[in-house]
């Protein structure tokens, strides 16, 4: 797959070779480029990566494949140097050997800027101005990146200059935005985040609405198409589907949930598509951007948000996550207040504490106080950004709006196609360890993360969702594995008997094992590992109180009893032939 993004990049002019390099734990890509010297010209690096971005939009590529941060080789990239081998393909290993601080540096960068060609319907390769965007549009946009540090006045400049096309707008802002960051750092006010304004007192006035149509955010993701999948698949109970699309059209809105719907095999929901009513909208805009002609067309049709969607870079700064996790859920809050729905916010077990301080049984089903919970340390901005998250749906709640909580645990691929995210943590290690033909040596306090297929946890959601609102309101429930944990010892049994890579590898110590995968750089399990580096032993996980004493059980089986299927999924959690399963997907894909 990165051969053939590196290929497209390569059809620009002033690229003679480029090297790729992501990992599990980012949600973009950096670069290094060996210019071409013929057509280079004066293009700055900037204006090169503005071109780069602009040509991988035209070519739809997703978010994820376009990158957000380069940097030119000082020397050409030949056989004699070595970033070459024999046959002129690039010789990775030799490349990120070299480039490693540099590599590593542009995707703590990448992490503290915003990809603006999702932002608007504008071509990022001509002028905003010259498309039609006005001062109150660049305004709206240049707010993301007051967020994170640059000056209001100077954004909306730059986005209005007519010499400077959008794509070149956004690379000059993110440049800045990350030059700022070394400046201000990541401080900023949580409190105040979580405040909402006075208009979400007017809730007490809108009478309540108990209809059956439900409102999904995140619908193009990969938990949220299987819950859209999984409400076509129950016809949501009678009521309208309509799903909150970032995108420039309504049938482009359309478009792009058919095509991600096909893209994690839910053929079936794809074929019921024609039945779900998309909306344009944004999660970091008043009322998740719906126009207030939109809005009125939902009031009285629409009993449920269900709020999915959310920005995941496990490696990425509270300050990166808090527009789309933080405003959003507060966005999606006045949504439903304002349509006297109730509102299902979907977080993750990500906001408990890394050690157990609260027994399970506190967790499992909880009531939305949330008092004993402390938050997540700076350095896990995705945790600390879904934790502030939870309080403003707490907040929202003491002003009248009907709410619960679903947390989620680790997401494992579909229980029968196995089709998950490569770049997730599981499927990266189980691609990583038949890179490296090693297993690493454990005992019985080793466990792999605990996780649940995501068809299952579809399955769940859409149960509480339509369980009896007095179970369920006013309540946080955590849908996770019911399972037993899975040794390390037992996965290389399965791995063993899976056969095909993991057929002839060797059991090492833990430090061979993390040099070997450390070697195998972006093809191995490194980028999920490289914190352990010199750690003596395989890290123990599973810390979390949701594991100790026991696995969660029968309050969350008896919370979604209505769907015995996901009641059994939840039990089996991530059983061996699901497991199976993501490993012929893995291995045929990758």
């Amino acid at each position: 797959m990165v051969e053939s993004l590196e290929d497209l990049y390569r059809d620009v002019a002033e690229v003679r070779h480029i090297f790729l390099h992501g990992d599990s734990v980012h949600d973009r890509l950096v670069a290094v480029v060996d210019r071409e010297p013929k057509t280079s010209g004066g293009l700055s690096d900037v204006h090169l990566l503005a071109k780069l971005q602009t040509h991988a939009y035209q070519a739809k590529r997703e978010p994820y494949e376009r990158i957000a941060e380069l940097m030119v080789s000082p020397e050409p990239f030949s056989v004699e140097n070595g970033f070459l081998n024999s046959t002129g393909k690039l010789n990775r290993r030799a490349l990120l050997g070299k480039y490693r601080a540099e590599v590593d540096g542009m995707l703590e960068r990448a992490a503290h800027g915003i990809d603006i060609h999702d932002l608007e319907e504008h071509d990022p390769a001509q002028g905003f101005a010259e498309q039609g965007g006005t001062s109150l549009k660049a305004a709206s946009i240049a707010k993301l990146y007051t967020e994170l540090g640059l000056p209001l006045d100077h954004a909306i400049a730059l986005l209005m200059d007519g010499q400077t096309t959008l794509a070149e707008a956004s690379a000059l802002m993110n440049s800045e935005v990350r030059n700022q960051k070394d400046k201000i750092g990541d401080a900023v006010d949580v409190d105040k985040d979580i405040e909402l304004d006075d208009e979400m007192d007017n809730w007490k006035g809108v009478p309540r609405c108990d209809a059956k149509g439900v409102l999904v955010t995140g619908a193009s993701g990969f938990v949220g198409g299987h819950v859209v999948a999984e409400l076509l698949r129950g016809a949501a109970a009678g009521g309208p589907i309509v799903c909150v699309l970032r995108e420039h059209t309504v049938k482009g809105a359309k478009k792009k949930l058919e095509l991600s719907l096909h893209k994690l095999g839910l053929e079936e929901a794809v074929a019921s598509c024609a039945g779900v009513e998309c909306l344009l909208g944004n999660l970091s805009h008043n009322r998740l951007g719906l126009s207030s002609e939109d809005t009125e067309g939902l009031r009285g049709r629409i009993g449920t948000v269900l709020h999915l969607a959310a920005k995941v870079d496990l490696a990425a700064s509270y300050r990166a996550h808090r527009s789309a996790n933080v405003t959003g859920t507060r966005e999606a809050c006045r949504l439903a207040g304002m349509l006297g729905a109730r509102l299902l916010h979907v977080s993750t077990t990500d906001v408990l504490p890394r050690v157990a301080r609260l027994g399970y049984e506190e967790v499992e089903v909880f009531d939305l106080n949330l008092s004993a919970e402390e938050a997540p340390d700076d350095k896990h901005g995705y945790a600390r950004s879904k934790w502030a998250a939870e309080r403003v749906v707490v907040t929202a709640r003491r002003r009248g709006l009907r709410c619960s909580i679903l947390r989620l645990g680790m997401v494992a691929g579909h229980s029968a196609t196995g089709i998950c995210v490569a770049r997730d943590w599981v499927p990266r290690l189980f691609v990583g360890i038949a890179h490296a033909q090693a297993f690493p040596c454990a005992d019985e306090r080793h466990t792999l993360p605990h996780s649940v297929p995501v068809d299952v946890v579809a399955q769940a959601v859409v149960a509480l969702m339509q369980a009896d609102e007095a179970a369920v309101d006013g309540q946080g429930i955590t849908v996770a594995s019911c399972a037993g944990l899975i040794q390390m010892q037992e996965l290389h049994r399965q791995l063993v008997a899976f056969g095909g890579p993991y057929a002839g590898m060797r059991l090492v110590p833990f430090p061979e094992w993390i040099q070997k995968v450390k070697d195998d750089a972006a093809l191995s399990a490194w980028p999920i590992f490289n914190w352990a580096e010199h750690q003596p032993e395989f890290p123990v996980f599973n810390s979390r109180p949701l594991f100790a004493p026991a696995p969660i059980g029968p309050r969350v089986l008896q919370a979604v009893s209505s769907c015995p299927a996901a009641a059994e999924g939840l039990t089996r959690g991530l059983s061996g032939s699901a497991l199976r399963a993501m490993l012929r997907h893995l291995l045929l894909t990758l």
